[in-house]
């Protein structure tokens, strides 16, 4: 008989929720179980089961990562050094990679540092698909459209996601944006987010990053960019 440690993450139910607002939070994260349980691969945390405890909580199994996640590992550093943030990079884009070539595409569409693990081997994997969209087989090469916003940090994704007159249009792109922001932030010391509240990243965000045409960054990096 195999044993192995797991990850128990438990869900709960307000019990002053409305029943309505129970059946959705159910349904989302049955959604989200039936999305991540298909995915199999090295960078990407494994989904093991879900089973309920009682009417109101119910557990998602996972596979244990005993490290720590990017986001601890990022703040502990100041600035990242090229080589090991290439090393993450290349494990994180490795995972994509598999979500994009899929029968059905996943977008994760909340990649962020927290939401990547390391296991005893320093392994980064991928996991907390809560918000991740599936890509229809008929979506053409402009991606699909964004149908709901949901909560994600909202300041790891593109311009595309904001779109005001139309329905934006979203493809993988999204992932690997999201990947580079972390990426760039860190290799050049250029966090304008970490110190700022909540509300003044948001601000930020809306003000600055999606009104400037054209993205200045550091001649260190673009030299690093253009080796690749």
């Amino acid at each position: 008989m195999e044993h192995r440690y797991v990850a128990c993450k438990l869900h709960g139910l307000n019990a002053q929720w409305s029943e309505e607002k129970k059946q959705s939070y159910i349904r989302h994260a049955i959604r989200e179980y039936n999305i991540h349980k298909t995915l199999i691969h090295r960078h990407i945390v494994r989904l093991w089961d879900i089973f309920e405890i009682d009417p109101n909580t119910f557990c998602t199994v996972l596979e244990y990562c005993s490290g720590k996640d990017l986001d601890a590992v990022l703040k502990a550093t100041p600035i990242l050094p090229e080589k090991e943030a290439r090393v993450i990079l290349v494990q994180i884009f490795q995972g994509l990679i598999y979500m994009n070539k899929r029968a059905l595409k996943i977008i994760h569409y909340d990649l962020k540092p927290g939401n990547v693990l390391f296991d005893e081997l320093g392994i980064a994997k991928v996991t907390d698909f809560g918000l991740s969209k599936i890509v229809e087989n008929d979506v053409g090469s402009q991606g699909m459209e964004l149908t709901s916003q949901g909560a994600g940090t909202y300041w790891y994704l593109p311009p595309e996601c904001f779109e005001l007159s139309k329905t934006p249009l979203i493809s993988s792109k999204v992932d690997v944006w999201s990947a580079m922001v972390f990426c760039f932030i860190k290799c050049s010391s250029a966090d304008v987010l970490s110190d700022m509240t909540k509300h003044k990243r948001e601000y930020f965000v809306k003000t600055q990053l999606l009104r400037h045409a054209r993205l200045n960054f550091p001649q260190d990096l673009l030299f690093l960019m253009r080796q690749r």
